[in-house]
């Protein structure tokens, strides 16, 4: 059982480079792997400075829907919020598409799939 080992990476990381100026492309992450997949997402940026909005979905349209920053209300269902400097995990049901959104200058987010706890 996955759930209690720690994280092993099980492919490439993967840059989302996350600005104001511009929605980043959408990304592919987790290709070809099946199964509860975990996503180790960091967040590069400085503390308290580049808090990004991390958004998934099995489609770019429905992951461009939870890219948004700032997040009013709470976040959608389908994005998380990671402060610049943190690391989060994320399981998630095969393969996702992630996009990024950013209230003030930029950061780059890198995500790892694999399985385990992050």
């Amino acid at each position: 059982m996955d759930g209690f080992l720690p994280f092993k990476p099980s492919g490439p990381t993967f840059a989302l480079a996350v600005g104001t100026t511009a929605a980043p492309a959408a990304t592919l992450l987790g290709s070809g792997l099946s199964g509860d997949v975990t996503f180790r997402l960091y967040n590069s940026g400085s503390a308290g400075a580049a808090d990004a909005a991390i958004a998934f979905g099995p489609t770019s349209a429905a992951a461009s829907n939870g890219a948004v920053f700032p997040i009013v209300g709470g976040p959608p269902t389908n994005s998380i919020l990671i402060k610049g400097g943190d690391t989060r995990g994320l399981t998630l049901n095969g393969n996702f598409i992630f996009m990024a959104g950013i209230g003030l200058g930029s950061t780059t987010v890198f995500a790892t799939p694999g399985f385990g706890i992050v």
